[in-house]
């Protein structure tokens, strides 16, 4: 009974907003972690240091100081790529 309520008031009809996760995932420090084969383990832990400090997104950071091309950054940080699962 408990479980059939929360379901009909606090959990039919959510829907992911995409946009925001999308943001979320981006601004994460820990996604250094995937980016630690092709930049190094010292270069990727100076990046998330940075990124923690600044509260800036680590992958900006990437981005501006050109380590890696947009291509090597979705490569690396794509869900497939981060489970070792095919995407959806």
């Amino acid at each position: 009974m408990g479980v059939a309520i929360l379901a009909e008031h606090c959990v039919r009809g959510i829907t992911a907003n995409r946009a925001r996760l999308a943001e979320t995932v981006a601004a994460a420090t820990g996604l250094v972690t995937a980016l630690g084969p092709a930049l190094g383990y010292e270069t990727a832990c100076a990046l998330a240091l940075e990124a923690h400090h600044t509260g800036r997104p680590a992958l900006d950071l990437v981005r501006e100081r050109e380590l890696l091309t947009e291509a090597e950054l979705r490569e690396l940080t794509s869900p497939a790529a981060l489970t070792g699962r095919p995407a959806l």
